[in-house]
């Protein structure tokens, strides 16, 4: 079992380190950690330095970025290590293609439902905690 708790500020983004590992190579990126989002996905930038290959054909998922803007991504083959901690055997990622200047990867619900996901807020300060595999069934209306 790997666990992980991070404390942030509300008036913060989410903001983690992923290790990215292709199998020979790996490189450590922020990661905004959003719900919101359903395609976990790292930055054209990084996927080139990393020379990942894509694995689509052609048919990787329709993506749209917060302008609305919609692009046919590619699918590339990793494993992530978060904060050091959880490692997960992720598989396929897709891609987006403009630079943010806060993260280089957004950490989406494909990743963040395979493990056990809370986030709790006591006094002003959002706990974000992690475990993998998942070991709970997590049920806040029978407690």
């Amino acid at each position: 079992m790997e666990t992980l708790t991070v404390i942030c500020d509300l008036r913060l983004k989410p903001i983690i380190n992923v290790t990215i590992h292709d199998g020979t190579k790996a490189n450590t990126v922020k990661a905004l950690i959003d719900t919101g989002c359903t395609n976990t996905s790292l930055y054209q930038g990084i996927i080139s330095d990393m020379k990942l290959t894509d694995v689509s054909n052609g048919n990787g998922p329709l993506m749209t970025g917060i302008d609305n803007k919609e692009w046919r991504s590619g699918l590339y083959n990793v494993s992530l290590t978060i904060q050091d901690k959880i490692h997960l055997p992720v598989g396929k990622i897709a891609g987006f293609p403009v630079p943010n200047k806060d993260c280089d990867m957004i950490l989406g619900m494909d990743v963040l439902s395979i493990c056990n996901f809370a986030i709790s807020d006591i006094n002003g300060k959002t706990k974000i905690s992690m475990v993998y595999p998942s070991l709970y069934d997590l049920d806040f209306t029978k407690e």
